[in-house]
């Protein structure tokens, strides 16, 4: 299911970035990686995310009660899929899942 709306603040995920309470899943580190990518600079990358960068949100295909917002944002001539969630649990975070190129 989709919604156009964002299921997490911006200024939340920027603060969780900032704060170093973000992660990156195998494969958003992989792709982000063949992309030329390192860590770092994906989080930066976060950071500079604005609101119009927003695309939807939509839930996992096995619970479709966790939501996961999608932003597209255009650096150095790539157009990136970024798919992130925030993780609350005994330390909330924030969860990137997909860090590739756009194929929208």
């Amino acid at each position: 299911m989709d919604k156009p709306k964002p299921t997490y603040q911006l200024t939340k995920i920027k603060e969780l970035v900032g704060d170093g309470l973000c992660k990156l899943t195998v494969s958003a580190e992989q792709t982000a990686h063949s992309l030329g990518f390192s860590a770092s600079e994906v989080k930066d990358v976060i950071l500079r995310l604005e609101r119009n960068d927003f695309y939807k949100s939509t839930t996992e295909h096995y619970n479709h009660k966790v939501w996961q917002d999608v932003y597209l944002k255009r650096i150095e001539r790539i157009d990136l899929y970024i798919k992130l969630k925030i993780v609350e649990m005994e330390d909330t975070c924030l969860l990137i899942l997909s860090f590739k190129e756009d194929t929208v």
